[in-house]
């Protein structure tokens, strides 16, 4: 394998589409004069995992660097270009499981290359995708080079719900069960209003997570909530075995629980067990589903049984 220093050698500039790991997950290697670009509130989000991955013991040091890291990017805009050489690259958003997603235009030499990045049209802001591709990128001139992302190509059979259907489905399950727990991305905006817009839609009961979510929540809210009330997540409830009075919101009303799969959660679920009815409780699992398949690399299925 070739060193970071090999793999960046003679590189001006690197931009990230999105804050995943498998798009980002070395840029705390890459040597401090090359300049990184990355959407403002991708670096908020970035910034708030890694802080919280510093928590982990042994990885202080680690996440303090990829804080420090992020922190030195450069923040990129829809549609407003920026010239490295003579490139030029105008970032335009897209809807994806990571709020704040571009794909990129790249001109050079009489050139125009479309790198996608990953993105999807089944999510609340992701319908006005080909008509933002026509309107600001084709009615400019032909694309000489698609570069595209391609997750579904080899799943054809699989149905896409868009997240309105889902909603619906949502809304059905939260009325047939009083304590629904849910475990989704904790910074995928887009499905985490879903089940907040869900909860709202049922009897009145506490929406509620840790604080780590709760962080992240908050950056959704500051910046796309402003845009639209369904990005708003109001105030959600930090989970504590000690509030006695939440506790007994809970166990009258029910609830929706934002959890993941880690032991703090496996501790939280262990102190209701005795307030809520088992045969009225349901996890609704909205993740990729190899991470429950006991025989592939990404499994996880001895935390989420």
């Amino acid at each position: 394998m070739k060193s970071i220093q090999a793999v960046t050698k003679n590189i001006d500039a690197i931009f990230y589409t999105h804050y995943h790991g498998d798009h980002m997950g070395l840029f705390h290697f890459v040597p401090d004069g090359i300049p990184q670009y990355i959407g403002e509130a991708a670096q908020r989000v970035a910034i708030c995992k890694y802080k919280r991955l510093g928590y982990i013991k042994g990885r202080e040091e680690l996440s303090a660097k990829e804080v420090f890291k992020m922190k030195a990017m450069q923040t990129i805009a829809p549609e407003q270009t920026i010239e490295i050489g003579d490139m030029r690259i105008t970032p335009y958003f897209v809807s994806h499981s990571a709020y704040e997603s571009y794909m990129f235009l790249i001109e050079a030499h009489g050139k125009r290359i479309l790198h996608t990045g990953d993105f999807r049209d089944h999510g609340y802001i992701g319908k006005s995708l080909l008509a933002m591709i026509d309107k600001l990128i084709l009615s400019q001139g032909k694309i000489d080079l698609l570069i595209t992302e391609g997750t579904m190509l080899s799943r054809l059979g699989e149905k896409v719900l868009h997240e309105n259907e889902l909603k619906n489905k949502v809304i059905k399950v939260m009325n047939q069960y009083k304590n629904v727990f849910v475990m989704c991305s904790s910074t995928d905006m887009e499905r985490l209003a879903t089940f907040h817009a869900a909860n709202k839609a049922v009897e009145r009961r506490p929406f509620i997570c840790d604080d780590f979510q709760k962080d992240i929540l908050g950056i959704f809210t500051d910046i796309a909530g402003r845009h639209s009330s369904l990005f708003d997540f109001e105030d959600p409830i930090i989970f504590s075995d000690t509030n006695f009075k939440l506790m007994r919101w809970m166990q009258n009303q029910g609830f929706c629980m934002l959890v993941r799969a880690t032991s703090k959660f496996e501790r939280y679920i262990a102190s209701l067990e005795s307030i809520m009815d088992k045969n009225n409780t349901v996890l609704i699992y909205s993740m990729w589903k190899e991470y429950m398949n006991p025989v592939s690399r990404q499994s996880n299925s001895d935390k989420i049984a």
